[in-house]
């Protein structure tokens, strides 16, 4: 990317947006109920700055899972905005699209927790094969490997100061 260019949309993203706008327009109850039960992913994908942007989609995944019996509802009855308001006056509809969205984020925190004790770990075991090469080293060619013992100008080590 050039330095003084801003980073957009691009046409791609201008033409997916324009659908998504026309859809919501044309689709005006199944946009109600979800706009209203998507909150918690909106939120989650605009808190996380990591790189990959995976509670966003952990938390919309699920998030998703808990607005479909709804939309679904909407979508086998009478698919009208006054439906949509109604399915969304109950204080159980709520409930069951936002303790989705707190699934996929307990789910996102369980996975990253064991994926960074497994790479802990992982990493601690590095360590220690490389220790155990530093040892094996110092027994074949001495202390002096180890960078520990002052040099003389030649490069040599300086005999009085070995007790290690």
């Amino acid at each position: 990317m050039a330095a003084g260019r801003k980073k957009g949309l691009g046409w791609q993203g201008q033409v997916v947006l324009t659908s998504l706008a026309i859809c919501g327009v044309l689709f005006t109850p199944t946009t109600t109920i979800l706009l209203a039960g998507m909150l918690p992913t909106l939120v989650a994908a605009y808190a996380d700055r990591t790189r990959e942007r995976m509670r966003g989609i952990t938390v919309g995944a699920m998030n998703m899972a808990g607005c479909t019996p709804f939309i679904m509802d909407l979508w086998l009855s009478d698919h009208t905005i006054e439906n949509a308001l109604n399915i969304l006056s109950s204080p159980t509809t709520w409930i069951i699209m936002y303790a989705a969205a707190g699934v996929g984020y307990c789910l996102e925190w369980v996975v990253v927790g064991t994926v960074s004790i497994f790479a802990s770990e992982r990493a601690q075991m590095r360590i220690n094969q490389i220790e155990a090469g530093q040892e094996q080293l110092v027994e074949r060619w001495g202390a002096e490997v180890t960078g520990k013992i002052p040099l003389d100008e030649d490069g040599f080590p300086v005999r009085q100061n070995l007790d290690l």
